[in-house]
């Protein structure tokens, strides 16, 4: 189990980082004491339950892969949970947990999220069309923030 901690803490510790985020801010953010993050990270600790590794699976925005790789590190199969393909919160995914109701709540009052929320979960529609949408929408959101600060 030794090396199982060791292995989680150093992809934990790497995803964090890559995401910018020291261990003091990815710690509030999934609601979880730094010096108990530290402890992981440093393979002193066992990985975290499901429930915060989706709250840290959304919130470093990690890939289908990356997400496999961390689930199988923290000792769970990956094959259990559904990938988090879009990370959002208003996304449905067998891994987050009910925290995130009152954010989905709000964001749905937006009628253009609620439409990209539907679109999402609709299994009528491909894997590849939701991946183009999804691109579509991440590459008019950085145009727009791009021209908001000009």
């Amino acid at each position: 189990m030794k090396k199982n901690k060791e292995k989680f803490g150093k992809l934990l510790s790497i995803f964090r980082k890559r995401a910018g985020l020291s261990q003091n801010e990815l710690a509030q953010l999934i609601e979880l004491s730094p010096s108990h993050l530290s402890k992981i990270e440093q393979g002193n600790r066992n990985p975290l339950r499901k429930n915060n590794l989706a709250k840290i699976i959304k919130v470093l925005s990690l890939g289908e892969e990356e997400q496999r790789e961390l689930l199988i590190a923290a000792g769970y199969s990956p094959g259990i949970y559904r990938p988090l393909v879009y990370p959002s919160p208003i996304v449905k995914n067998t891994l987050v947990d009910d925290t995130d109701n009152k954010l989905a709540k709000k964001l749905l009052e937006n009628p253009a999220l609620k439409f990209l929320y539907e679109v999402f979960n609709d299994p009528k529609i491909p894997d590849s069309e939701k991946k183009e949408i999804e691109s579509q929408v991440f590459a008019f959101a950085r145009w727009l923030v791009s021209n908001i600060k000009r």
